[in-house]
């Protein structure tokens, strides 16, 4: 009976060893699938480039994250390089990417101010200088014309969805080996 006994000891250790060694091994792959999770969202790119001398005032201004943004929480402002403000309409958020059409600008040098808070919560915020130098100004759109670009609907950010899958499998593997010890443990 006492070898019996140690048998039941060493498989139930060898089970509980394996269940761990999955519920580690699907973890790492649940994390490891979605590396950009792991970070922040950055702006990746903009219409017009920081730094960039336009040749024409562009309509609109786009920016690029690496991350979906709350659409209730984007800030933009244009400031000239008199500190005056112009007024924007509403920008149009397009999943990572968000839309700011632009007024009229003149000549000169402009600075964009964004903060949008990303998908995963936290704040992302910079400025985008450009300067314009065109020999005549962009035409401003015909009235009853709408010049804001249409908004796409913003696609669901599923950044959390690895570590709920991952979670899940590790909860049921935990449940396995606790049920594993207690009808061994019943057997004796």
């Amino acid at each position: 009976m006492h070898t019996h006994r140690h048998e039941g000891q060493r498989r139930l250790r060898r089970s509980a060893h394996r269940l761990m060694t999955v519920a580690v091994l699907t973890l790492l792959g649940a994390l490891l699938a979605q590396p950009h999770s792991w970070a922040h969202a950055e702006l990746t790119g903009s219409d017009p480039v920081g730094g960039s001398a336009l040749q024409q005032a562009p309509a609109a201004a786009r920016l690029t994250f690496t991350d979906s943004v709350n659409p209730e929480l984007v800030t933009l402002a244009v400031t000239d390089q008199d500190g005056g403000q112009p007024p924007l309409p509403a920008p149009a958020i397009e999943h990572n990417q968000v839309v700011q059409p632009l007024p009229n600008l003149g000549n000169g040098g402009y600075t964009i101010a964004y903060r949008v808070v990303s998908a995963d919560g936290h704040p992302v915020a910079g400025q985008i200088p450009f300067t314009i130098s065109a020999s005549t100004p962009r035409s401003a759109p015909p009235p009853g014309t709408n010049p804001r670009p249409p908004a796409v609907e913003e696609q669901a950010g599923g950044a959390w969805l690895p570590w709920a899958g991952g979670g899940v499998v590790v909860v049921l593997l935990i449940t396995g080996a606790v049920i594993s010890v207690r009808r061994l443990g019943r057997d004796h």
